[in-house]
């Protein structure tokens, strides 16, 4: 299985725009043949206390 990550660093404050774009294209990607996932994902503080966090202009789109 093929792993695509991908981390995407937004214009501040873009990232609401951003999503309903992502959100918009998802099911288009999904449809592809061999698409396992299509998934974009984002920092939670407080998880791992240890961990940087990238920040809320920054998203990590992982595709399988």
């Amino acid at each position: 299985m093929i792993h695509v990550l991908a981390r995407i660093t937004l214009e501040p404050g873009a990232r609401a725009a951003w999503l309903a774009a992502f959100l918009s294209v998802q099911p288009l990607v999904l449809a592809e043949e061999g698409c396992l996932a299509y998934e974009a994902t984002a920092d939670a503080p407080g998880v791992l206390p240890a961990q940087t966090l990238a920040g809320d202009d920054t998203v990590v789109i992982i595709e399988r």
